[in-house]
């Protein structure tokens, strides 16, 4: 029935520019038409082309401008959006009508331009005039409940927990029914709730009998459930409701997101190969699409669909894998303006509470290896911490303590190589302490090789492991950043994880690893997901095995954890990090998790960490775990030292054990 009406619309089009004959009015309408049908295709290139036509004949035509909005912001072009949707409100503003029913519909245009504008002034991160933005709808007819929404989106962008649970609170006060239809409102009422198990459980989602509660509850249970269970759930619903597309589009989405194991990536295109060929003109088909050839690095589709497109960071994406690094720097510095919490520098508390008298002396050469970290009672890992990056080359430490309540602090502050600063900020709200590492980074780490690592993770770097010669060799290819794929450790069992002692080395009593790890594409900078390994397989977690720990100062800003970063040009020779976060959860109360300070879905996963504990009281190996031997172990198995840019290798498993010999287990 969609495919006829389509058709239907489209032969109207055509009818209307034959009739036309190049008249200003009719013409520009048709123009209008057929740029809103490419659209809703996704051509969004072909879109712009017709729609900025359909303006030139007719620049007061408003319903161009907002399609215009729409195809800006279908392309991640927040900025231009933005200055479309202000040109529909200016043309709002200025039209006075008179009828009543005039009156209506301009409220209703009105709402719809205030709130698209919002959205894309949330994502460019100017919270200032979003603000006027809000308030002003949340007075329009019709617009109070977007407008809560909204304001609830607004927090959210700026990480703000306290102003999130507000907004919220106070759309279900004013509107309890329209907030609690929301999917927003379905996420944050499970929000304090690490379990995933008081406000939905799975029995509430197999009682379903309407795709768009289904939906609801597959939204709150996302990332609250092991994720096999999940997935199990996804499916399943997914086959309940054949004909529900917006849910078929939802569970397909996550399917991708969840991709780790062997078998899910050719699931992944027949789901999304089903989806095109069942609602053919579904707005979501073509970015399903797109999801997927990311993810399998398939250069040539996503080369097609970039063409059709135009979206700049398809076309980072194709310059990273060509290797052509004029045309990324240039693509990336149209990119820019897309707002990341973690590169908001404002309003820190970070304070300087000690600094050692060589400070100077570090800083006034370029070329320095300098490491940043966020710290919370880690003074069981500092001795080792400190002195394995020393032994690997690290010349000086910037690190900022989040309110330990051990003697982290009074330790670090001993250290003549240490610059200690503390802040009391919300570790969640700073992003998960990239705020603070942007913002030190940024004073001190400009023309200097800038390391950020865990307390817990251990740095390798390729050829013989001199850390100064890989970032010397990186210096001399003019590359800027280095990946790594994180490899966990894991102890023979949890009792032998006990016995360690600060100052101890992690590795002696977390000598094991799973080297099961499977590559898949990823939209931005470095360009590749690594998943799998030891926590996955113990906890059914979902855990994101790619690390960009080594990045040249002024290159580029950490955007979410040391996950993705700003465009910068990656090394073709990746580290690695071996990954001491079970023998973390083994010390129990000696190492708090500290999950007041984690998000939702984060809370939820170190709950499973922490059942490990119980569940698991004997040996902890599973099919193909081997001792870690040393860093040209790891660089047989493919998991150091390989190219890792767009293009240079296929998605599935990263490790082979040919040649390793038997299973040292």
């Amino acid at each position: 029935k969609q495919q006829r009406l389509f058709n239907v619309a489209a032969e109207a089009v055509k009818d209307m520019l034959s009739r036309a004959r190049g008249r200003g009015g009719p013409k520009a309408a048709a123009l209008v038409e057929q740029g809103r049908g490419c659209l809703s295709q996704w051509r969004l290139v072909e879109a712009e082309a017709v729609l900025r036509r359909a303006r030139r004949l007719r620049p007061d035509d408003v319903l161009a401008w907002k399609l215009l909005g729409w195809v800006a912001a279908e392309k991640g072009d927040w900025a231009r959006a933005a200055d479309h949707w202000r040109a529909v409100l200016r043309a709002i503003d200025d039209d006075r009508q008179t009828t009543e029913r005039q009156a209506t519909d301009r409220q209703t245009e009105l709402a719809e331009a205030l709130a698209a504008l919002a959205a894309a002034l949330i994502m460019q991160g100017d919270f200032a005039e979003c603000g006027r933005c809000i308030d002003r709808l949340q007075d329009t007819q019709g617009g109070e409940g977007v407008a809560l929404a909204l304001r609830a989106e607004m927090a959210a962008a700026r990480w703000d927990g306290p102003a999130i649970k507000a907004a919220w609170r106070d759309y279900h006060r004013r509107l309890p029914a329209q907030a609690e239809a929301s999917l927003g409102w379905q996420r944050h009422r499970g929000g304090s709730d690490a379990a995933g198990s008081g406000r939905f459980t799975a029995d509430d989602l197999g009682a379903a009998t309407e795709p768009q509660t289904a939906r609801r509850i597959l939204a709150y249970l996302d990332l609250r459930l092991p994720r096999g269970d999940y997935l199990r759930l996804n499916a399943e619903t997914a086959a309940r409701f054949p004909d529900a597309a917006d849910l078929q589009a939802d569970t397909i989405e996550r399917l991708e997101r969840y991709l780790s194991r062997g078998g899910e990536l050719d699931a992944l295109q027949a789901r999304v190969q089903m989806f095109r060929e069942r609602f053919p003109n579904h707005p979501q088909g073509p970015r399903l699409s797109m999801l997927a050839a990311i993810a399998a690095n398939d250069i040539a589709a996503v080369e097609n669909i970039a063409a059709a497109t135009g979206r700049d960071d398809l076309r980072l994406w194709l310059a990273a894998a060509r290797g052509d690094e004029s045309q990324a720097r240039a693509i990336a510095r149209e990119t820019a303006k897309r707002y990341f919490i973690a590169e908001d520098r404002r309003g820190l508390d970070l304070a300087l509470a000690s600094r050692a008298p060589r400070v100077g002396a570090a800083m006034a050469e370029h070329d320095r290896i300098l490491l940043f970290a966020a710290v919370r009672d880690e003074r069981d890992f500092l001795p080792w911490f400190l002195d394995y990056y020393r032994a690997l080359g690290v010349e000086w430490f910037f690190i900022v303590d989040n309110m330990s309540a051990d003697d982290t602090a009074e330790y670090l502050s001993t250290q003549q190589d240490v610059t200690l600063f503390v802040s009391r900020d919300n570790y969640r709200a700073a992003a998960s302490g990239m705020r603070w590492i942007n913002e030190l980074v940024h004073r001190y780490g400009k023309g200097n090789w800038c390391v950020f690592v865990d307390a817990d993770e251990q740095l390798l770097a390729p050829g013989d492991g001199d850390l100064r010669a890989y970032v010397d060799g990186m210096a001399a290819r003019g590359e800027e950043a280095a990946a790594a794929v994180v490899v966990d450790t894991l102890p023979e069992n949890l009792e032998q994880a006990r016995a360690f002692r600060p100052g101890d080395d992690p590795a002696a009593y977390s000598p094991f690893i799973d080297p099961d790890i499977r590559l898949f594409g990823k939209l931005d900078c470095c360009f590749f997901r690594a998943r799998g390994g030891a926590r996955q397989r113990l906890c059914d977690t979902f855990e994101m095995l790619e690390k960009t720990p080594i990045l040249r100062g002024g290159a580029a800003g950490y955007r979410d954890s040391s996950h993705d970063i700003g465009y910068a040009r990656a090394s073709r020779q990746s580290c690695a990090i071996l990954h001491h976060k079970i023998l973390r959860v083994a010390l129990g109360g000696r190492q708090p998790l500290h999950d007041d300070l984690r998000g939702d879905a984060c809370r939820a996963r170190h709950a499973r960490y922490r059942r490990l504990n119980a569940a698991i009281p004997g040996p902890l190996h599973g099919r193909g775990t081997m001792r870690y031997e040393n860093p040209d172990q790891l660089r047989r198995l493919g998991l150091l030292g390989r190219d890792l840019t767009p293009g240079a290798w296929s998605p599935g498993r990263v490790a082979t054990t040919h040649g390793l010999g038997r299973n040292p287990t």
